[in-house]
């Protein structure tokens, strides 16, 4: 709401919407840390998602028992939100490989991804479209939305795929400041003279061809 009241005065970058999660793993994963952090981004709210995109099946139904079981020991309001996700926009997508599975990630452009792979480094080069990437299983959502002082405002809604995370740049108002010499403007004129005529543009062209 403070985003939208200031835009048009300064830049407010992207409203965030509701918080996503998705960790790609392979067989090397450890599943009860998965499980864990699987719920991290979960419990903000029901309208979150929370996805394991995973070539293992193995992985993947451990991870469903052990979210099960964690569950349990979860108070309200936060075990409702998270029943709500892991029944409606959270779950397990299991792939061929985890080529296939960094198709899907970058179809899905998250807000948050963690690799947890036996090279996550290796994994993250497939990587195009994400808010943040994390690597590894000693990275998990929570330790980054607090601890590492990555900027945790990341766009959301597939907005991954053409906008960055929050950064100083986007505090940062600037102008662009250019200066040609003669030499310089009697190379670049001849075609900016093409452009100016191309387009109709008569007196843009005349400062360029009438100019002494």
């Amino acid at each position: 709401a403070a985003k939208r009241l200031l835009y048009g005065t300064v830049d407010v970058g992207l409203p965030a919407g509701p918080s996503e999660s998705v960790i790609l793993a392979d067989e090397s994963a450890d599943p009860f840390k998965t499980a864990l952090d699987l719920m991290i981004e979960a419990e903000h709210g029901s309208d979150s998602s929370a996805i394991l995109v995973t070539d293992s099946k193995k992985i993947g139904d451990k991870t469903a028992e052990h979210i099960k079981t964690l569950l349990k020991d979860i108070s309200e309001p936060r075990k409702n939100f998270l029943e709500d996700v892991f029944s409606g926009y959270g779950g397990v997508i299991l792939t061929e490989n985890i080529e296939k599975g960094a198709e899907i990630v970058n179809r899905y452009a998250p807000e948050h991804l963690q690799i947890a792979t036996s090279d996550p480094e290796k994994t993250a080069e497939l990587i195009v479209n994400a808010g943040e990437i994390l690597l590894g299983q000693n990275t998990p959502f929570s330790i980054a939305n607090y601890s590492t002082g990555a900027n945790a405002v990341l766009p959301t809604g597939g907005m991954a795929k053409t906008f960055s995370p929050v950064s100083v740049r986007d505090f940062i108002k600037f102008s662009s400041v250019v200066k040609v010499d003669e030499k310089g403007l009697a190379d670049i004129a001849p075609h900016a003279i093409v452009l100016a005529d191309y387009e109709g543009f008569v007196t843009h062209a005349n400062a360029l061809k009438l100019r002494k």
